[in-house]
């Protein structure tokens, strides 16, 4: 009954990490669907940005306004983008280089791009 006991206990235990790997899959799947959501309206309001400034531009009108309006969205979703990396990285067990934004290995002293003190 040991031997039984003891094959129990081993296929418990597999099954409960495979558990945790699977959840945290899961995780990031969901972490970089968001990030790309983001991404993606990121570069729409970019375009939007370049175009109206260049109607503006060509209309000889102010867009000033309109530019502030599409800057603190950008900021905003620059803001979302950075926290949902800095989420991946920290479930991948990396971090993020904060002199040039490189992925490092959770435990590495230096970046290996620039060289910044981690």
């Amino acid at each position: 009954m040991g031997i039984l006991e003891d094959a129990v206990l081993t296929a418990k235990g597999a099954v409960d990490y495979a558990g945790k790997k699977t959840g945290k899959l899961v995780e990031v799947s969901k972490l970089r669907i968001a990030a790309a959501e983001v991404e993606g309206k990121i570069k729409l309001v970019y375009e939007s940005l370049g175009r109206s400034v260049y109607n503006a531009t060509k209309e000889e009108t102010d867009a000033s306004e309109l530019i502030k309006e599409k800057s603190a969205q950008l900021d905003t979703l620059l803001s979302d983008l950075d926290t949902l990396q800095e989420k991946l990285a920290s479930l991948r067990e990396q971090r993020k280089c904060d002199s040039c934004g490189t992925v490092n290995a959770i435990d590495a002293k230096f970046c290996k791009q620039c060289g910044a003190q981690l």
